[in-house]
């Protein structure tokens, strides 16, 4: 999908830019493939002279030459995109902060005083009410009028959300 949107915009601008600028980026495109192909396996790539003095000379003839200056490798484009859905998930995931949790030696604390008094004013301790109805039974009582769907969350590739 993001090909096909690419393509779409690459040939939209290819229609409105004059042929010599069409040319020079195309030269430039596969001067970015010489210089990937002949440093694939240094981490940093050199540029010699030659290949400076063509991006000087590009520079005259073609207004968009910083755009294509960038040279990147996929891996390093998909690492970049994973580190960013991990930073993504680590913040939609994290725990707000909130009231601190209670240790059981307070709760204890407070919950056997009243235990052991059953005419003080305070009632702590919760009592267990009678058993409800099952999950069976509710599921046959309410057959009639139960609707079923199943929504989910799309993370689009610049972080939306999409419910579908």
């Amino acid at each position: 999908m993001v090909t096909i949107i690419l393509s779409l915009v690459s040939s939209a601008r290819q229609a409105f830019q004059t042929r010599a600028a069409l040319q020079a980026e195309i030269l430039a495109l596969r001067h970015q493939l010489l210089v990937l192909q002949r440093s694939s396996r240094v981490h940093r790539l050199r540029l010699s002279r030659a290949d400076r003095f063509l991006w000087v000379w590009l520079r005259r003839f073609w207004s968009g030459w910083r755009s294509a200056l960038v040279i990147l490798k996929p891996e390093t484009v998909i690492a970049w995109h994973r580190k960013g859905f991990r930073l993504y998930w680590k913040w939609k995931s994290h725990i707000p902060e909130g009231r601190p949790s209670v240790s059981l030696e307070v709760i204890e604390s407070v919950v056997r005083p009243s235990e052991d008094s059953p005419s003080s004013s305070y009632d702590l301790v919760r009592h267990r009410r009678p058993p409800s109805q099952n999950w069976r039974t509710f599921l046959n009582n309410h057959m009639h009028s139960l609707v079923s769907a199943d929504f989910f969350m799309v993370p689009t590739i610049t972080f939306q959300r999409l419910f579908l």
